[in-house]
């Protein structure tokens, strides 16, 4: 996880400017919103996976 110190310079960077409260808030929303995506792609090639099995036994 990138510190709040990091975030803040990434900002600085594009001149945009928040509190530490928010954007810690933002940084933890952001964490959130990539752990639904990492879980999501899991998920697919699970899925993917999955079906790829059935088709081989199928198509045999």
């Amino acid at each position: 996880m990138l510190s709040l110190e990091k975030c803040a310079a990434i900002l600085n960077r594009y001149d945009y400017k928040i509190d530490n409260n928010t954007l810690k808030e933002l940084r933890d929303y952001l964490y959130s919103i990539a752990s639904l995506q990492v879980m999501n792609d899991d998920l697919e090639t699970d899925i993917n996976d999955f079906t790829n099995i059935l088709y081989n036994k199928l198509a045999i």
